[in-house]
C-alpha cells in the first residue's frame, strides 16, 4: 500500500500546482528495504532505496562485505525494479550509522567501499542523499565513514545546503 499512499500524496501536491521532483523511499521506514512492486503513476519522481544487505540491522555489525555477494544482493533487491521500470534513483541510507567507525581497511570501510562501488556503477543511479549532512549541520566530519564515503564519491560529489 506504500506506493498507493505515495500516488495519493503526489496527486494532492500536483492538484495544488506543485510540480517539483518528488523523492520516494521504497518503504515508509528506515532500515527496511521493501522493494518496489510497481512504478508510480507520476513521472517526475526519483526513487530512493535503502541498502542494508550484509549488515545486521539490530547490532549494525557487518555480517559480510564480499563484493560479489553485495553486488548480487543489489541486483536482486534494487536493480531489478529500477531496470524493469527504467527509472532513476538516488541511494539514501546505506549500511550503518555514524556510531560505527569505518577506519581504513576495517570491515566497515570495506563494506562501505564495496557497496558504494556497486551503487555507483549502476547506469540508473543519479547520486546519493545523506541524512548525515542534516544531522551534522551540513558538515562532513573528518575520519570514519564520512571520509570513506567522500573518497568513494568524490568524482560525483555535490553539496546542497538549505
Amino acid at each position: 500500500m506504500w506506493f498507493d499512499i505515495a500516488d495519493y500524496v503526489i496527486d494532492a501536491l500536483r492538484a495544488n500546482g506543485d510540480n517539483h521532483v518528488i523523492f520516494i523511499n521504497f518503504a515508509p521506514w528506515a532500515r527496511y528495504a521493501g522493494f518496489m512492486s510497481r512504478k508510480l503513476v507520476d513521472t517526475n519522481v526519483v526513487y530512493c532505496p535503502h541498502f542494508y544487505q550484509g549488515i545486521d540491522t539490530e547490532s549494525l555489525a557487518v555480517e559480510y562485505n564480499d563484493y560479489a555477494q553485495l553486488e548480487s544482493d543489489f541486483e536482486q533487491d534494487v536493480n531489478v525494479s529500477m531496470s524493469i521500470f527504467n527509472v532513476p534513483f538516488v541511494m539514501e541510507e546505506q549500511g550503518f550509522g555514524g556510531g560505527n567507525k569505518a577506519e581504513m581497511g576495517n570491515v566497515f570501510d570495506t563494506w562501505l567501499r564495496n557497496a558504494v562501488t556497486v551503487h555507483k556503477t549502476n547506469p540508473l543511479m543519479q547520486g546519493w542523499l545523506y541524512w548525515c549532512y542534516v544531522a551534522y549541520g551540513g558538515t562532513i566530519l573528518e575520519g570514519g565513514w564520512q571520509t570513506t564515503l567522500s573518497e568513494c564519491v568524490a568524482d560525483k560529489l555535490t553539496y546542497f545546503h538549505s
